[in-house]
């Protein structure tokens, strides 16, 4: 080997070497890449208000590249265990359980080793979630659990019939359709029937046992005498709106109208009016605690966050259908038109 060729050689591997230890430095230099994060949102039912509750809360998560999986029961509370092993097997840092069933289900025994970190969101009154009281509501719990209300600081059910007896005066007899067996909707029920009775108006409850009974359970309770239909936060009651609507529309001698304690059944179905937090809002906060719990803050040590107050929402095309009085000037200034 001529000395030409040597140092052809040596010239090669120093290029080598010093390549290599550049990658190196360059390795070292580079940011370490964030782990990726996900989140998993389990849903009773698919309803307007939930799917804006979704919307907001993915804006804010991918924000932070987030990744975020939604399912839903569609209204069968048979396939609870189905939807949250499915949220399960993308094995989220956050698992959110939205309604008082399916955090009951969720915090059951069954899924005790197996659960990460839980938020439990949508609770009307967290004191009738039964698994949340065993464990205890106020931080810090004995299970990471956080929760969120969909009931203001302010009582939304006086808001409400406050509301309704100063655009219905004449209303003194009105018909409530729910599930009892459903703790949600007995609940949200109960209350705004003491809240109206408070108030001097009768209130004949409909019970249903599924969307098959709405339209049946609707009109008889027009045939009762009620010239209002009030739909509380009833997954079954909630999807059949438009239903319940078109019936109060169609009711013999005058149409009647339909309160909700949904503003998605406002805005999309037809009812008249309704006292509701902002579930955007709120899937914006859910989104919010995620990312806390996902930083690193125990979600057992959190405190229950809720909303301050409620509005008051009102479809002016089904008032003005209805032929209603025109709404006092102090209750349409704060409210939300649609």
């Amino acid at each position: 080997m001529n000395s030409r060729t040597k140092l052809n050689i040596v010239a090669l591997v120093f290029v080598g070497l010093v390549s290599f230890f550049s990658s190196l430095a360059f390795a070292a230099a580079e940011p370490a890449q964030e782990a990726k994060h996900s989140v998993a949102a389990v849903f009773p039912v698919t309803v307007d208000a939930f799917l804006r509750f979704q919307e907001e809360a993915t804006k804010v998560l991918s924000e932070r590249n987030v990744d975020v999986y939604y399912y839903s029961a569609e209204g069968d509370s048979s396939r609870f265990q189905t939807v949250i092993n499915a949220a399960l097997l993308k094995k989220p840092d956050v698992l959110v359980l939205v309604g008082t069933q399916l955090t009951n289900t969720g915090l059951s025994p069954r899924y005790e080793k197996s659960l990460p970190r839980v938020i439990s969101s949508c609770i009307s009154d967290p004191m009738k979630v039964e698994q949340l009281v065993e464990i205890g509501l106020n931080p810090p719990r004995k299970k990471p659990v956080a929760i969120l209300t969909d009931m203001p600081r302010q009582d939304a059910y006086s808001f409400g019939a406050e509301i309704i007896g100063q655009v219905l005066p004449g209303v003194k007899k009105a018909g409530i359709l729910y599930n009892e067996a459903e703790i949600n909707s007995k609940n949200t029920a109960t209350k705004m029937i003491e809240a109206l009775n408070a108030r001097g108006v009768d209130v004949v409850q409909g019970i249903v046992s599924g969307e098959e009974d709405v339209e049946k359970v609707a009109r008889n309770l027009i045939l009762q005498g009620a010239k209002l239909l009030i739909i509380p936060h009833d997954k079954y009651v909630i999807k059949k709106a438009a239903t319940v609507v078109k019936i109060g529309l169609d009711a013999p001698g005058s149409p009647v109208p339909v309160f909700s304690l949904d503003d998605g059944t406002v805005r999309k179905d037809g009812a008249a009016f309704g006292v509701s937090v902002d579930y955007g809002y709120l899937g914006q906060l859910t989104a919010e605690v995620s990312l806390k719990i996902i930083d690193g803050d125990v979600p057992g040590n959190m405190p229950i966050i809720q909303q301050e107050t409620a509005a008051a929402y009102f479809n002016m095309t089904s008032w003005k259908q209805l032929g209603l009085l025109p709404i006092p000037d102090n209750i349409k200034s704060n409210a939300v038109l649609y």
